[in-house]
């Protein structure tokens, strides 16, 4: 992101990505986050826009679209294949251990 230009003599980037995962990651609107950060209301949404545009650019160099093609782990094992025979699987190809609470099995 720095690269990107991102990063200006008033902020860093690491200030910016940090206004950017608060107002995401909580939900909240950017008057909360001008008030946590101590900027005015025009910097936080100048600050959100970057980090968002960064995000956008970076996009197609790191997400790739599935292949369509099922796992050898999940194919191959009889204790997978009935449960994911049908899932696309996780963004690097792994399956995680996920364990359903027994009132909702």
């Amino acid at each position: 992101m720095r690269d990107e230009g991102v990063e200006d003599g008033h902020a860093s980037v690491e200030e910016k990505l940090l206004v950017f995962l608060y107002i995401c990651g909580n939900g909240l609107s950017w008057g909360n986050a001008k008030y946590q950060c101590g900027r005015s209301l025009d910097t936080v949404s100048y600050h959100f826009h970057q980090i968002l545009d960064s995000l956008c650019r970076l996009y197609p160099t790191v997400v790739c679209a599935p292949s369509g093609e099922i796992s050898d782990a999940v194919r191959l094992n009889p204790k997978r294949w009935p449960y994911f025979s049908k899932c696309v699987g996780a963004l690097d190809g792994t399956h995680l251990s996920v364990h359903q609470p027994a009132n909702e099995q």
